[in-house]
């Protein structure tokens, strides 16, 4: 009888520890960033009151930065990033611009067809594409130097921080 009992309560403990296991592995994972496309355009005014692409960074004043990012969720559960930016370090180590991202919005009637967004929901095991874009104006584009390196930031739901190298670009090689 007491067999009987022992083999219940080994059955019991077992299925009970696997099924942390397994739970354990269902979320673990990890969140991978690639850089589809990026285009880096510098513009200065022209003589019409608009903007015009430039090749040198001393006569610009302001900077396009267009990114297709591929994001992977590897776990078996829904992940979220938050607060995310895009940072664009020089390599002169002088201050780092910082900026939202923003997306298209389609069908919107507005005269900026573009959105903030800070909130990216990754299903799992599924790529998310993002066409994403950012703008440096004036100062923040002269402080950047000639070469730079484009990362994306964030905060998973816990609180902990998340950064991604996308590339590193010669801005006056970009065009």
């Amino acid at each position: 009888m007491e067999s009987i009992g022992i083999n219940i309560a080994v059955s019991v403990v077992t299925a009970f520890l696997t099924y942390i296991v397994i739970e354990y592995f269902k979320k673990s994972g990890k969140i991978r960033v690639n850089l589809g496309s990026s285009e880096l355009v510098l513009h200065k005014p022209d003589d019409y009151g608009g903007q015009s692409p430039t090749k040198s960074v001393a006569e610009a004043t302001s900077l396009t930065v267009i990114l297709g990012l591929d994001i992977y969720n590897s776990s078996d559960v829904q992940r979220s990033l938050r607060a995310l930016e895009i940072e664009i370090k020089p390599k002169n180590k002088s201050k780092s611009f910082v900026s939202p991202p923003y997306t298209f919005v389609r069908g919107s009637s507005s005269l900026a067809p573009y959105s903030k967004f800070q909130v990216v929901n990754l299903p799992p095991k599924e790529i998310t594409h993002l066409d994403v874009r950012c703008w440096a104006r004036d100062d923040e584009c002269r402080n950047l130097g000639k070469e730079v390196s484009v990362y994306l930031k964030g905060l998973y739901p816990n609180g902990r921080k998340f950064k991604a190298f996308l590339q590193t670009a010669d801005l006056e090689k970009s065009l």
